[in-house]
């Protein structure tokens, strides 16, 4: 099973902190509504910060939400095709 994460990057032109989701084998994307698949997106957390320490904290935050989501609890069943 493959591990995912939120980090924190620099932004671009080191203007702040960018949180971004890392999937192994997958590499890193942009936090955006396709993470929530379907429910709601917490735009409130917030993606891009003045200080690290804050980037780090919404890091928590995305993590909590993301590991709260029903679709990471459903099994899914395989589907065959004859």
């Amino acid at each position: 099973m493959s591990e995912s994460s939120f980090i924190v990057r620099a932004s671009v032109g080191n203007l702040g902190w960018v949180v971004r989701y890392s999937h192994e084998g997958m590499g890193e994307s942009p936090v955006g509504p396709r993470l929530a698949k379907g429910t709601r997106f917490p735009t409130e957390i917030g993606t891009h910060f003045d200080f690290k320490e804050d980037a780090e904290e919404a890091c928590v935050s995305w993590e909590e939400w993301y590991n709260k989501q029903p679709y990471l609890s459903k099994k899914r069943k395989a589907k065959y095709v004859a």
